[in-house]
């Protein structure tokens, strides 16, 4: 505690570092300032107010590390974490903003779930790596993020094997009308919160064929 900047380089290539801890005092990340630690496991990130780098903060660390954000931590800073190892994050409710390439070029970062569903994403695309599925509540901006740069996204709280724990409704798709000359198809239903198919429609029986008495006109 104390320390309220961290500057370029400050912790790099530690082979047998495990546990970092930034304190709640810290006001001021630069570029690199912690990086290519390979053995990384834990980051306790407790700043409250701190700014980042746009080239990243935490880089080229190639393990699997997890990061615990203290209390008060509302903010994710600028190139928190850049090409690093990290496989899976998890903000709470309590993260309101996530800053411009806060996990650029995370290539191992399968899932990230945001649990404010009006957290501040900042519009870049860079922001979250585009391998990453992102989890989150149906009409969140976790949501418009995943749909505005086409990213994978989940509804927190769909369930695969139950069919009653799906949420934002279902929608009907491929349903096509029966006609004499055709079958037809009640269509597949989907849930419209993650997109998960829920159950598969069913033929509908041709048409019969309606014969009619014809009707004859004469004109003089």
């Amino acid at each position: 505690e104390g320390v309220t900047s961290i500057g370029k380089n400050t912790i790099v290539a530690c082979s047998e570092l495990k546990t970092v801890t930034i304190p709640s005092t810290v006001t001021s990340l630069s570029y690199d300032c912690i990086s290519n630690c390979d053995k990384l496991e834990t980051i306790n990130y407790n700043a409250k107010n701190a700014s980042g780098h746009i080239y990243g903060v935490i880089v080229g660390c190639d393990s699997n590390f997890s990061v615990h954000f203290g209390d008060g931590v509302t903010s994710i800073p600028e190139g928190f974490i850049n090409r690093s190892g990290i496989v899976k994050i998890d903000l709470s409710s309590l993260i309101t903003k996530i800053n411009r390439n806060a996990f650029v070029g995370c290539k191992s970062l399968s899932a990230i779930t945001i649990k404010n569903p009006k957290c501040t994403i900042i519009n870049n695309s860079n922001t979250i790596c585009s391998n990453t599925v992102i989890y989150g509540y149906y009409n969140s901006t976790a949501q418009a993020y995943a749909q505005k740069y086409n990213r994978s996204f989940c509804v927190i709280g769909c369930n695969e094997e139950d069919l009653t724990n799906h949420l934002g409704g279902t929608e009907i798709k491929g349903a096509v009308e029966a006609t004499c000359s055709r079958e037809g198809y009640t269509g597949d239903t989907y849930c419209k919160g993650c997109g998960e198919k829920l159950l598969s429609g069913e033929t509908i029986p041709k048409k019969e064929h309606k014969y009619e008495n014809p009707v004859f006109t004469w004109s003089k």
